[in-house]
């Protein structure tokens, strides 16, 4: 039972630490730091397995049936993933957000 008990903390851990190591080795800084190639591929192959670790773990959480909070730490962890996934290599999935939530205060028939 002890191990059982290691294992599931270890599961959780890593599902509620994972989206933000992700977001910390997708900063502005270390991405400066690390702008030498041989450094860049290191930190992007860390990031790589633990956003796989974090999505595969948040998702079994989501869909399991867990207690509310841990479906909710597990939803936040999936999509802090997915958001340093997309600051990484270019916010284009950001970038349409941002498109298709912006109001024209106008509209399209004072665009004249």
């Amino acid at each position: 039972m002890y191990s059982l008990a290691v294992l599931v903390t270890f599961l959780i851990f890593s599902c509620a630490l994972s989206g933000p190591i992700a977001l910390l080795l997708s900063s502005k800084k270390l991405q400066k730091v690390t702008e030498q190639i041989a450094l860049k591929i290191i930190r992007r192959v860390i990031m790589a397995i633990i956003n796989f670790l974090g999505i595969i773990v948040s998702t079994f959480f989501m869909t399991a049936p867990t207690p509310l909070v841990l479906k909710a730490i597990a939803l936040a962890s999936f999509l802090l993933n997915i958001f340093a996934i997309d600051r990484e290599y270019g916010s284009k999935i950001s970038a349409y957000l941002r498109t298709l939530l912006r109001r024209d205060s106008n509209g399209p028939a004072g665009q004249s």
